[in-house]
């Protein structure tokens, strides 16, 4: 099987956000299929189907089992920033990508539980305030989530690391929106209440407590993603038999009814 790393699988996802960017394709619109593409590319359509994968885990797209793949958000900004980034690299790269994420929260909590001014104590109070009234709501809460990390980066006043969450915030959103998605409404005050005990630590200026909550944070929205990424792929591999199963009993059929009304020599079926 071609490696979805290679400069193929590159190729062909990068071909994929352009048809997004390009084409005119909106949100609930469905693009052509792996074996239109694969045959458009000239590539296999193991590569297309790798491809695919890692932009669904992104939120690009979405596979509807019937029906085929889906644009399920396709703004400029964000297809941009794909493209940016270079998160065409197959679901492993991606999932690396996230594990260095998670490394650089650690960092920015401690550094944030040292440096922390009452300004940044102050912004990131308001944001925990807003992510407790957001109860359930996951849009609000993706958005509170999103805007607390990148406060703590802030608040860890390195240059470096602030610059580096900014750039990658649309990434962060979709890595945040994602982990909520795949927990029940009754399990969503606990992210109000993870984030309160990180922003307890910073303010009490805990470096080693604070990076400690922040690492089992991300142990836990990484295991969420990963978990994300094997059902798609379940489903993908479900949603092939299924239409394996319809090709091998539309050809069974076909044949049933070439043969019906044909009589052999002796009169015998």
């Amino acid at each position: 099987m071609t490696d979805p790393s290679s400069p193929t699988g590159t190729t062909v996802a990068r071909q994929v956000l352009a048809l997004l960017a390009s084409s005119g394709l909106r949100e609930g619109d469905r693009i052509p299929s792996e074996r239109v593409l694969a045959t458009e590319l000239r590539v296999k359509r193991a590569v297309v189907r790798e491809a695919l994968r890692s932009l669904m885990l992104l939120g690009l797209l979405e596979s509807r089992p019937g029906s085929g793949t889906f644009v399920s958000g396709a703004d400029s900004e964000w297809v941009s920033k794909a493209i940016e980034w270079g998160l065409l690299l197959g679901v492993r790269n991606t999932i690396d990508l996230v594990e260095a994420r998670g490394q650089l929260e650690i960092v920015a909590a401690r550094l944030a539980a040292q440096r922390r001014t009452a300004a940044d104590l102050e912004e990131l109070g308001a944001i925990i305030e807003a992510m407790g009234r957001a109860g359930s709501d996951r849009t609000d809460l993706t958005a509170h989530d999103l805007a607390f990390h990148l406060a703590l980066a802030r608040a860890s006043h390195s240059d470096v690391l602030s610059h580096l969450f900014e750039s990658v915030s649309t990434l962060l959103e979709v890595w945040i929106s994602r982990v909520l998605a795949s927990k029940p409404a009754a399990e969503l005050h606990g992210e109000y209440l993870e984030h309160k005990q990180i922003l307890d630590a910073v303010a009490e200026s805990d470096a080693e407590r604070a990076q400690e909550l922040m690492r089992e944070a991300m142990r836990l929205g990484q295991r969420s993603l990963v978990q994300t990424l094997q059902a798609a792929a379940r489903h993908e591999a479900e949603d092939r038999a299924d239409r394996l199963l319809v090709v091998r009993g539309s050809r069974t059929s076909d044949r049933s009814r070439s043969t019906s009304g044909v009589r052999v020599a002796g009169g015998r079926w």
